[in-house]
């Protein structure tokens, strides 16, 4: 079961962190040491047209977990 809470209160302070497991989005960026230049082409019509590439992504994410081990977690 997954349950999605929050880690802090509004003062800031620590809620129930006892046996989770947190995700956390560190950053976003797009790729661009290997991205395509953007290609143009002649249509059948003989019209120019665009042809956008891929945006590939890196996404950073952090995994960690909790347990009270002072309790036996």
């Amino acid at each position: 079961m997954v349950t999605l809470t929050s880690l802090v209160d509004q003062e800031n302070k620590l809620l129930n962190t006892v046996d989770c497991i947190c995700l956390t989005l560190v950053n976003t960026e797009e790729e661009t040491v290997g991205k395509s230049p953007i290609s143009h082409f002649k249509s059948p019509q003989d019209l120019l047209q665009v042809q956008h590439t891929d945006i590939k992504m890196n996404v950073y994410l952090l995994f960690n977990a909790c347990a009270d081990w002072a309790n036996g977690g």
